[in-house]
């Protein structure tokens, strides 16, 4: 009876041991997952900061959001602006002015 007694206490329940191997293991994923998730959730902030967003004074849906804009890179002259390697600013193509008087290409 002094055998099957002690089967029965050891099956009631988890040991110490196993308990922290447990969250040993647990912490050991989460500590790989943490870094992971954070470059997703910035991958994910960077492509945003990027993507150019559609021109609100061009009318016409068939182009892309990029198409919709003038690029005016440093190669070009600054009255006749040009796309190329080093864009650093955008303008509207729309035709049109403003309430100000200035078209919105010069904006």
């Amino acid at each position: 009876m002094l055998g099957g007694r002690s089967q029965a206490v050891a099956a009631r329940g988890f040991t110490l041991i196993e308990l922290v191997i447990t969250v040993a293991i647990v912490a050991l994923l989460a500590s790989v997952a943490l870094p992971v998730s954070e470059l997703a959730v910035q991958r994910t902030k960077e492509q945003e900061l990027r993507r150019i967003p559609r021109d609100p004074f061009n009318a016409d849906p068939t182009l892309s959001a990029a198409a919709t804009w003038g690029k005016r890179s440093y190669a070009s002259p600054p009255d006749d602006p040009k796309e190329g390697d080093d864009v650093f600013d955008v303008f509207s193509l729309a035709q049109g002015k403003g309430i100000n008087g200035q078209p919105y290409r010069d904006w």
